[in-house]
């Protein structure tokens, strides 16, 4: 599970959690024990407070052929594929940085095989997204022929999979946590704010008694009260008493 901060402000608390779940899939040949394909699937799923009718499960996904020695970093197969962050509020916070680094080093099994080019398409070119989209890339390694002077469409040049460069970018704003000890954390915490939850009302149920008994038996609270402040008075001046004896 990833725990994001705002890049920004990263003094703050955390601003989201996601569930990441790696499924790798490998198919083996019979002689060599080699591996003809493979594919590696990352779904993730914003954690959200509150009822929400539905969760959407997103992922990025990568394959290898060992056919056509190549290797794709948008799609299980080896040919073409999309690649969409699909977390409103999210964007540029690096979690698509996190995802494609772990498709890149999965991909670092096949160093020789050719990776598939990645096509820019301008309906992913908008003012706030173009480069953003771009620096995205980039940032593997993958550089571009652009197709138009403000850089909105193009096809990545052909590169090996050995040429990919790791981008831990991530590491600035976004901590992986076990997901079993955060559960564990955050029973606990339930667990304390259960018991401080019983303390206060049992507080609150006492004064309650006393407050209902004090209603019905008002003379008797009052002579009560009395009695119980007279005796700290004695007890108060027995000490002055005391400490000007011993001086």
């Amino acid at each position: 599970m990833l725990a994001v901060k705002d890049k920004n402000q990263l003094d703050k608390p955390v601003i989201a959690y996601v569930v990441v779940e790696k499924t790798e899939e490998a198919s083996i040949g019979r002689e060599g024990g080699q591996i003809n394909e493979a594919s590696i699937t990352l779904n993730y799923q914003l954690i959200q407070s509150g009822i929400t009718p539905f969760r959407m499960t997103h992922s990025f996904q990568g394959g290898y052929s060992k056919i056509w020695n190549k290797v794709s970093l948008s799609s299980v197969s080896a040919g073409n594929g999309a690649i969409f962050l699909d977390l409103q509020g999210l964007y540029g916070q690096r979690i698509g940085t996190y995802l494609m680094n772990e498709i890149v080093l999965w991909a670092k099994q096949w160093p020789d095989a050719d990776v598939n080019p990645i096509r820019l398409s301008s309906g992913q070119a908008a003012p706030d997204n173009k480069e953003r989209r771009n620096r995205f890339y980039e940032g593997f390694g993958l550089e571009f022929i652009y197709s138009d002077l403000d850089k909105e469409e193009g096809m990545s040049k052909p590169i090996k999979v050995n040429e990919l460069k790791d981008n831990l970018k991530w590491q600035k704003n976004i901590t992986v946590v076990e997901i079993i000890p955060f559960i564990e954390n955050l029973m606990n915490d339930l667990n304390r704010q259960k018991l401080d939850f019983d303390r206060c009302n049992n507080v609150i149920e006492r004064l309650g008694k006393e407050n209902r008994w004090a209603r019905d038996h008002p003379i008797i609270w009052c002579l009560s009260r009395i009695c119980y402040d007279k005796f700290n008075y004695m007890i108060m001046l027995a000490v002055v008493v005391l400490i000007y004896l011993v001086v």
